[in-house]
């Protein structure tokens, strides 16, 4: 089985190193650390990603939901949403990405790693 490419999209470098170090300790591959929806729209295209972690609240011309939203467009990627404050996100606006989850920060390693093992099978179920 290939091991799975998780590009991470969160503009603090302090939760980007510990969500990559949590990633490579559990055998999967970090595509690339993105700080703005632009270079997760770009790194997408570029690396084409298993999953994409994806920070709500992002610098850039547009927010993670509008980059989720650019990245399917590309293809078909699961999405898992990471969010500090859920109540500012509406279902309407995450409807058109169809997260697998949306994960309140700061997130437990377990539920992290379990929204993304729930997110891969569901995946490969659909391949």
């Amino acid at each position: 089985m290939q091991t799975p490419r998780i590009l991470v999209v969160e503009d603090e470098a302090i939760i980007a190193l510990e969500i990559n170090m949590i990633l490579e300790s559990q055998g999967f591959t970090v595509t690339s650390i993105a700080t703005s929806g632009e270079q997760a729209v770009e790194s997408a295209r570029e690396n084409l990603p298993d999953l994409v972690l994806m920070d709500v609240r992002i610098r850039g011309e547009f927010d993670g939901i509008k980059a989720a939203e650019k990245i399917q467009s590309i293809k078909k990627i699961p999405v898992i949403f990471l969010t500090g404050n859920t109540d500012l996100i509406s279902e309407g606006q995450l409807k058109q990405t169809n997260p697998v989850a949306v994960l309140s920060k700061p997130v437990a390693e377990w539920e992290l790693l379990d929204a993304i093992q729930d997110a891969l099978l569901a995946d490969n179920g659909k391949n």
